[in-house]
């Protein structure tokens, strides 16, 4: 079959109608509308007719100048799938346009062989994506638009995969937070260091903690509230408010916390029972006791103690953890006057095992231990310093 240059069947893939002459039809409709004549090829019995005087397009009607002898072999190739533009390749057009919606019909966009962006869509979808590029100076971005006035931007990864912030060859990864666009262009950025050993996953706890609680790890990750450390929690003084005579072991009558001016109880506070003093919590303590002696007589000397019991026996074994001591010289006529003073730190590890009393011990039984007159004479302070 002859045919006036390139074969028409090795054209590409192009639409094509196809029509039977029958020696008098001149006028033949289409499949669709070409833009124009140039986007038709038309050959008769093989041989390609020249738009100009063999042929002419007005919408979808194909009218010969001459009807097609019978029998004749009519094919009409398209060489644009559009009757808006003339376009006949694609790969041609350096500035290609849509214009309308472009109907990915469920497939993948991609190179031909792989998926690069696939599309699902939602029957009853009011909301989308913009991408908006920027000027010089301007980060270009993705936005959620569409009919609802609030809407959020959802990122996902696939399975057990999550989002995941790249990061450049001079720049670790960080996440920009901006302030309201109507108060500024401030912004918080929270960064990766530059160098990382290995992989970390910081998981948060459930929950927004209670007030001045903070984040703190488990030193694996897992993250959880808890109260600040480093402040004092308890703070409590006792004193002796009638003063007595002779040893006492332990002292275990007329005392009471303190109610002297400025005086303010932290915590808590320590309870007492016959002298035995009991710890509202566990902890590290520092404990101090301050011992006043008075004689009216010869020279003398005397002792105050701490004793800690740190058996659950209900406080029937107690050791001499700390001991202060004094001497008094007779001078004169006077009543002599001298004091001790001992200090101890004591790991409470169980309240209801470890406890605290307080022992005086005399060489001479007129000497007295003074105590109330309006002031802290004798008195025992109790700081809980931190977790034991």
């Amino acid at each position: 079959m002859p045919y006036l240059g390139n074969d028409p069947g090795k054209l590409g893939t192009v639409l094509m109608d196809s029509f039977t002459g029958n020696g008098s039809t001149v006028a033949f409709t289409l499949g669709r509308e070409p833009p124009n004549s140039d986007a038709l090829i038309v050959t008769v019995d093989g041989v390609v007719q020249h738009p100009t005087g063999a042929w002419s397009i007005s919408a979808n009607i194909l009218t010969f100048s001459t009807a097609p002898d019978s029998s004749a072999e009519i094919r009409v190739w398209h060489l644009s799938s559009t009757a808006s533009g003339g376009l006949t390749s694609l790969v041609a057009d350096t500035t290609p346009q849509l214009g309308g919606q472009l109907d990915v019909n469920g497939n993948a966009m991609g190179d031909g062989t792989l998926e690069l962006l696939k599309f699902a869509e939602t029957g009853s979808a009011v909301n989308e994506l913009t991408i908006t590029n920027a000027a010089t100076g301007n980060p270009p971005a993705l936005s959620a638009t569409g009919g609802d006035a609030n809407i959020n931007l959802k990122l996902a990864g696939k399975g057990t995969g999550g989002l995941e912030i790249g990061a450049t060859a001079t720049t670790a990864s960080k996440l920009i937070l901006a302030e309201d666009t109507d108060n500024g262009a401030h912004t918080i950025t929270v960064a990766a260091p530059a160098a990382v050993t290995g992989d970390i996953t910081l998981t948060l706890p459930d929950g927004d903690g209670d007030n001045e609680q903070f984040l703190q790890t488990n030193g694996s990750g897992v993250l959880s509230w808890a109260a600040a450390a480093g402040g004092l929690t308890e703070a409590d003084s006792w004193a002796l408010t009638v003063g007595f005579v002779d040893d006492a072991q332990p002292i275990d009558e007329n005392l009471d916390r303190l109610t002297t001016d400025g005086f303010g109880l932290l915590g808590t506070g320590m309870s007492e029972s016959s002298g035995i003093f009991t710890f509202p919590s566990t902890g590290y303590w520092a404990v101090l006791a301050m011992f006043d002696f008075r004689k009216a007589g010869d020279s003398d000397y005397n002792w105050g103690r701490i004793m800690v019991s740190v058996n659950a026996d209900g406080g029937n074994t107690y050791s001499n953890v700390s001991c202060g001591a004094s001497s008094m010289t007779q001078h004169d006529s006077a009543n002599m006057m001298a004091s001790a003073m001992c200090y101890s730190l004591v790991d409470v590890t169980s309240t209801a095992a470890v406890k605290v009393r307080f022992d005086v011990v005399s060489r001479d039984a007129a000497t007295s231990v003074n105590g109330g007159g309006g002031y802290n004479s004798t008195s025992f302070h109790f700081l809980r310093l931190g977790d034991t």
